[in-house]
């Protein structure tokens, strides 16, 4: 998609439910995308442009619909199992030994955290996974 396909998607003039003095005022206090909506929230946008509060709760809430919808936010709930294929495709470090990685379902998982505990005074896997990790 190019960039001005994407900017089209974000304008305000995609949202059916804000109508044209509305749109208006928004755009005079510079609310330009429905991600501007999102992130400045109800409070600032009453603020700057005078519509009602319980409005501009409503229009936030469409707008981070709208921007769920494409993908532009994650949904706030997602299944475990949305949650467990969606770390199935993070990327892993390879520990340098393919028995170990193995074990480790492919090597230490990016993103995450992993406790290794053995005997005190062998830094190998530590050499091992900085070295790993900075290839």
């Amino acid at each position: 998609m190019s960039e001005d396909g994407i900017e089209e998607l974000f304008d305000i003039d995609t949202m059916s439910e804000i109508g044209p003095a509305t749109k208006t005022s928004l755009r005079q206090a510079g609310f330009r995308t429905i991600k501007d909506i999102v992130i400045r929230g109800p409070a600032d946008i009453a603020e700057a442009t005078g519509i009602a509060m319980d409005k501009c709760t409503t229009m936030c809430n469409k707008a981070r619909e709208i921007l769920e919808e494409i993908g532009v936010f994650d949904k706030p709930f997602i299944t475990a199992n949305q949650i467990y294929e969606k770390r199935k495709s993070e990327y892993r470090i390879t520990t340098g030994s393919k028995n170990f990685d193995e074990l480790l379902g492919g090597g230490i998982e990016t993103r995450a955290i992993t406790e290794l505990y053995g005997e005190f005074g062998n830094p190998d896997l530590s050499y091992s996974l900085c070295y790993c990790s900075a290839k």
